[in-house]
């Protein structure tokens, strides 16, 4: 009979004792108790989740009587899941031994959490999983979180979350759909979306998402994917189109180059020819976005001019500026600048006079960034400095760290290497804070042209490579700013000899992201304090 001093010593057992007294804080291990705790935890495999289930138990169960129960349900428990390997059988037959232990209401609340593919809110729970009577959904969770079948987290955007491991999430699955309530429980879930989704939506036309609702929806994604899926299945395709155009902001900043959305926005356009105009509108101008970053630019206007006509049967004044704003769009990513710059004028009129003031001053930076392409710096750089000035009064990061960086670029080809470098700090910065990766990556390619006009053309081809590199690692078909970005790759090339040019370029591919940031800093820190230091001219 192994003893308290000897069964201690394994890990197994010092988890099996860290649930137990989380949950009855009385608990201890003893001589007389000692030889079950052994032998649940070499029943249960030593797997930690099924002895985390099983030593919730010892709240009402001690461990001999634990023991007895489970074996008389584990081997019973076997037989329906024999394809299964043994381990995995072991984990499956703990998570349906804790499951039939539980009271039939904390069942039922058990199968209809597994719905959410993310976790969820006590709100989003209460919504999804109440019938309208009078279920204890609070108190059924913190029941299920003392039970380890489901786990209390902190949420990024400040409200507690909670969800199932996968394992008992598919467990939970199962039972939902022997229940016969799966679809209903799943609409539920699709209507919560977007009502989520409506109420993030901002109330004027024109104004951008709060970071609060970015991360929110963020933090939703996967019950957000979950939910368009299921609803593309129902055929509820009005519906879909309705929950990412309310949120077309969010998916433009932070999913601009996602293929699955894609197709949910392709399919929904193709399955609801009926749905609202001014849903249509944002759809296709979300696609036009999306397109021209992968760069499908004739792809990227077709659905622009979509967008128009689809604006202009809404008769919203901010649909038809915003539309007219994909069309320049589509222009740039053609490279056909001339054109791009027509649009966007007539883009900023219809913005201004929708009352779009934010929109209006982001897209006048748009414009005089082409002007900047153009070689018109005198009038290019005033602009991009004017739009700046009232998108930081009055607007968010989204749109503030595109024309930082624009500024750097500008200021690069001014030849003002430390405001250059100051520009791309910031927009270093702001890129990490809001996870904007396209622009982030552009950040460094631009600080690989500082590096390049300092003389240091290896450096700067380095760090050209550790671009590549993650832009291929994200699925980026293009990074912000991409006409400078191939304007400074031509130039490190042409610095270098082929030779040497390849090698630094395959050496930047290895470098993590994480180092090539840090790299690119220490670039603009360099010229920064050089500056300062009186070492070159402002």
């Amino acid at each position: 009979m192994p003893s308290v001093d000897t069964v201690s010593q394994y890990d197994a057992v010092r988890l099996f004792l860290d649930r137990a007294q989380a949950v009855n804080p009385d608990f201890v291990v003893t001589n007389a108790n000692a030889p079950a705790v052994a032998e649940i935890c070499h029943r249960l495999d030593g797997l930690p989740l099924a002895i985390e289930l099983a030593a919730a138990v010892v709240k009402v169960l001690p461990p001999q009587a634990l023991l007895a129960r489970l074996e008389q349900r584990l081997p019973l428990l076997t037989s329906g899941a024999r394809t299964l390997p043994a381990r995995l059988q072991t984990m499956r037959n703990a998570i349906a031994w804790s499951h039939d232990l539980l009271p039939e209401e904390e069942q039922m609340l058990f199968r209809r959490l597994a719905v959410f593919q993310g976790g969820g809110t006590i709100s989003a729970a209460e919504a999804v999983a109440s019938d309208g009577e009078e279920v204890d959904v609070f108190g059924g969770m913190a029941s299920l979180v003392d039970k380890s079948l489901l786990r209390q987290e902190d949420g990024a955007s400040g409200e507690p979350r909670f969800r199932m491991l996968e394992t008992v999430r598919e467990y939970g699955q199962e039972r939902l759909a022997a229940s016969g309530e799966a679809d209903v429980i799943r609409g539920r879930l699709a209507d919560w979306c977007l009502s989520l989704s409506e109420e993030a939506q901002p109330d004027v036309l024109g104004q951008t998402l709060t970071q609060h609702w970015v991360v929110r929806l963020h933090e939703e994604l996967p019950n957000l994917r979950a939910a368009i899926t299921w609803l593309l299945s129902q055929g509820k395709a009005t519906h879909v189109l309705r929950l990412l155009a309310a949120t077309e902001d969010y998916w433009t900043q932070r999913h601009s180059s996602d293929v699955g959305l894609q197709r949910w926005l392709e399919s929904a356009l193709s399955a609801a020819p009926d749905a609202p105009a001014a849903d249509r509108a944002l759809a296709h101008w979300l696609l036009a976005v999306m397109k021209g970053v992968r760069g499908y630019a004739e792809q990227a206007s077709t659905h622009a001019e979509q967008a128009l006509l689809a604006a202009q049967v809404a008769g919203d004044p901010h649909l038809l500026g915003l539309s007219q704003y994909a069309v320049g769009m589509a222009w740039d990513f053609r490279g056909e600048l001339d054109q791009a710059a027509s649009a966007y004028k007539e883009a900023i009129l219809l913005l201004q006079a929708a009352g779009s003031k934010a929109t209006a001053w982001y897209v006048q930076a748009e414009l005089a960034d082409k002007r900047v392409l153009q070689g018109d710096l005198e009038v290019g750089v005033p602009m991009l400095d004017a739009a700046l000035s009232h998108l930081r009064q009055e607007s968010s990061e989204w749109f503030i760290v595109s024309v930082v960086a624009e500024r750097g670029q500008a200021a690069l080809l001014q030849g003002d290497l430390p405001g250059a470098a100051r520009w791309f700090t910031e927009t270093m910065e702001l890129a990490r804070s809001i996870q904007h990766m396209r622009t982030l990556l552009s950040a460094v390619t631009g600080l690989a042209g500082v590096a390049l006009a300092l003389g240091r053309a290896e450096q700067a081809a380095r760090l050209l490579g550790a671009v590549e590199a993650a832009q291929d690692d994200l699925g980026l078909a293009q990074i912000s700013l991409a006409h400078y970005a191939r304007r400074i790759t031509v130039e490190t090339r042409n610095a270098l000899e082929a030779p040497t040019y390849e090698r630094a370029l395959a050496v930047g591919r290895l470098l993590p992201l994480t180092e090539a940031v840090s790299e690119a800093l220490t670039v603009a820190n360099d010229v920064i304090v050089a500056n300062e230091d009186g070492i070159m001219d402002g």
